[in-house]
């Protein structure tokens, strides 16, 4: 299943760098959530993380989003920190979907939901 969920969270990323998610796609990745969700590894998964904050973006729950967006980071920056000098092969094997320009997509992704956050609770000026 954590394949499954992978690959779908990988695709839904693609997805997203282009606008919102399809409500298609927001109920895979909330199906393949709910089967890994009481894995007792699922809190240490990067893929985890990153499907639920894609989730929680298209509920509008942008504090939550945040939340797992960021822990997803610093687990793609834990996961480059154990690497360091390891072999270039197991480093590129093991970053193959967390490399430097798949961090920068999530990080402006986090940008994105505080700046939708910071927007949605800032008071609103009348003209």
């Amino acid at each position: 299943m954590w394949a499954e969920l992978k690959q779908a969270e990988l695709r839904a990323l693609d997805e997203r760098r282009s606008g919102p998610l399809a409500a298609e796609t927001v109920d895979e990745l909330r199906k393949l959530l709910a089967a890994v969700r009481d894995e007792p590894d699922a809190d240490c998964a990067i893929c985890f993380h990153g499907a639920c904050a894609l989730v929680q973006e298209a509920e509008g729950r942008l504090d939550d989003a945040i939340r797992h967006r960021e822990l997803e980071i610093a687990k793609i920056l834990q996961l480059h920190a154990s690497l360091r000098g390891e072999p270039a092969s197991k480093v590129e094997y093991a970053t193959q979907d967390y490399g430097e320009e798949d961090l920068r997509l999530r990080r402006n992704l986090l940008s994105a939901l505080e700046w939708a956050l910071t927007s949605q609770r800032s008071p609103r000026r009348m003209p």
